[in-house]
């Protein structure tokens, strides 16, 4: 039977633990680590948060903003531009790269056209009132922790950030050669978590032009949600030529009932001027019946 020195033990274990140190504890840094990657998705129009997400991202998305932040000291880690030639199918999936362990917030936004600069925290990315009325905006804040060398990687939705408003006028009377409509207090700020802030009034026009025998137009356009505690009216505005040339207004008005705008909902209102300004047309207001199951037409008397 062999018998070994009582050090040979202890000094053969301080050799395996020597050598498989420089993966272990003190140096990690001669490691394989994992980069953080989020597969970042986009909502459907008109459908629940929870639906599947669009499958062609490029469809929607024109460009995409990402904002990272160390959510225990609220430092901020970077921020990067994604171009919508980029995406493809249906989720980018957007490398971080590796991190250090830690806890960190995301703030995604799209369709902003460009990254805020200066910003100190997540509510500083925020989406402000846009004059364009003709596209959406999308937003999300996710928060993680890293906790792995193996990296992280899980799924992010953008989710919309506005609503949409239809304006349908029918024969309109043929002196009639554009018409406008404004919504009022929706709101003027979007935050990444989709809250709301302050209160703005969007508008848009068209020319109207004959079609199928009739004048009709249809105004639409992409507006923040009504504000809370608050109701959106919505005016009129048509235009008709003068004598020297020049536009006049025809008629302005304002509908007698109210509206709520709400996210990644249509609302529709159809006014019926059956040829003539000086009757009392019909106007139907019409909430999307895809996203809630409510299609309530409703006669609304102008002032």
């Amino acid at each position: 039977m062999k018998r070994y020195n009582k050090l040979f033990l202890p000094c053969m274990a301080l050799m395996l633990a020597t050598s498989l140190s420089s993966c272990w504890h003190e140096n990690l840094d001669d490691c394989w680590k994992g980069n953080v990657i989020l597969s970042v998705t986009a909502e459907r129009f008109q459908q629940a948060p929870d639906a599947p997400s669009v499958e062609n991202m490029a469809s929607c998305i024109d460009n995409m903003q990402y904002y990272l932040f160390d959510s225990e000291t609220g430092a901020f880690r970077g921020s990067g531009l994604v171009s919508g030639s980029e995406i493809a199918g249906d989720h980018y999936d957007l490398t971080l790269g590796v991190l250090p362990f830690g806890t960190y917030t995301v703030a995604l936004t799209a369709n902003a056209g460009s990254v805020k600069e200066n910003v100190d925290s997540w509510q500083s990315v925020s989406l402000d009132f846009l004059e364009n009325v003709d596209n959406d905006c999308f937003a999300s804040l996710y928060q993680f922790t890293l906790d792995c060398e193996c990296g992280y990687t899980d799924f992010v939705k953008l989710y919309r950030t506005k609503g949409e408003v239809e304006v349908k006028l029918n024969r309109l009377p043929e002196t009639i050669v554009r018409a406008e409509v404004e919504v009022n207090n929706v709101s003027a700020v979007c935050l990444p978590d989709t809250t709301y802030q302050g209160t703005t009034e969007m508008s848009t026009g068209e020319a109207v032009t004959d079609g199928s025998g009739e004048r009709n137009v249809l105004l639409s356009m992409f507006a923040f949600p009504t504000a809370t505690d608050a109701v959106s009216e919505i005016t009129l505005t048509l235009y008709m030529t003068g004598h020297d040339g020049e536009e006049i207004v025809a008629l302005h008005r304002k509908l007698n009932e109210t509206v709520s705008v709400l996210r990644n909902q249509t609302v529709g209102v159809e006014v019926d001027f059956n040829n003539s300004l000086t009757s009392q047309p019909v106007v139907g207001i019409t909430i999307n019946p895809e996203w809630d199951g409510v299609s309530d037409d409703t006669i609304v008397d102008f002032d």
